[in-house]
């Protein structure tokens, strides 16, 4: 998953495995937590939620430096900040300051892959021979790769998207940023499919009870099903598209794993999951109705 990654990640580029590390409010919490975190490699921040904005994580990414009050006092205590930080998220989006300062890694495992079955401690070094010898063949080369200008990192920019482009993977800093970009039509996205899904519930009747994933599939898989008719079928023309767009198909196991996925769409609703007499309904909870 998603903090496995990260932690992988992690291990091989800076011998460091960090712990998840979670935050459920803002202001002073993220003021803890960074300092408390100022000396480490890597702070992973774990499962955030809704839409992840903080001056204060921004400011030490930008300062090198983090400030906290002292416990039981008005006394502000200053101290140098060098951890590089992971995000890992379901369905959050990111405040427009921080999305500039940031590379979008999507978690995509085919169907086919096999899992990795090697030992990272052993691997790193020859990892990182890899990386490093990539590095040094790009500026042994004397060439200079065109790539996407990344504000405020010009060095980063020089050397490491540089390299990548060197070697034939293309420009790093031009697909974070369209990763970024479509976050907003992927909230669009979700947005469309909790509106059409509270259609359906609310015309049926079932906005406290929820639906099944077999119950929104029926009629498309044969079977005309209680609930609302018209409203059912708009609901599985937009879960179709969607799917189709995701390699997904159209069946109760597809509807039902996407469902999952949506979660929170912040600021406007969020589709959950409850389970009764062993069948799992999807319910819609509009903002300010939760």
């Amino acid at each position: 998953g998603k903090t496995t990654l990260a932690q992988r990640a992690s291990w091989v580029t800076l011998g460091a495995m960090p712990g998840p590390t979670t935050i459920t409010r803002g202001g002073e919490e993220w003021s803890k937590t960074l300092f408390s975190s100022a000396d480490r490699e890597v702070l992973l921040l774990d499962n955030l939620r809704g839409r992840v904005e903080s001056v204060e994580l921004e400011a030490a990414v930008l300062s090198g430096q983090v400030t906290a009050r002292r416990f039981h006092t008005q006394e502000t205590v200053t101290r140098p900040w060098r951890p590089i930080v992971a995000l890992t998220a379901n369905g959050a989006t990111l405040g427009s300051d921080l999305s500039r300062r940031v590379i979008p890694v999507r978690l995509e495992r085919p169907v086919d892959a096999e899992a990795y079955s090697g030992d990272l401690v052993l691997d790193r070094e020859a990892m990182l021979r890899a990386a490093l010898s990539i590095v040094r063949g790009y500026l042994a080369s004397g060439e200079t790769a065109h790539i996407t200008p990344w504000q405020s990192y010009d060095a980063w920019n020089r050397v490491i998207p540089a390299s990548l482009a060197w070697l034939g993977c293309g420009d790093l800093v031009a697909h974070a940023q369209a990763s970024i970009a479509s976050v907003d039509a992927e909230r669009e996205e979700r947005m469309r499919v909790i509106r059409a899904l509270h259609e359906f519930l609310a015309a049926s009747g079932w906005l406290e009870r929820g639906a099944s994933a077999n119950e929104i599939c029926q009629e498309s898989i044969g079977n005309s099903g209680p609930g609302d008719t018209k409203t059912r079928r708009e609901l599985q023309a937009v879960l179709r598209e969607v799917l189709e767009t995701r390699r997904g198909t159209m069946t109760v196991r597809g509807v039902g794993h996407y469902l999952g996925t949506v979660g929170l769409v912040p600021g406007y609703a969020s589709i959950n999951g409850k389970v009764s007499s062993g069948v799992r309904r999807w319910v819609v909870r509009l903002k300010g109705n939760e």
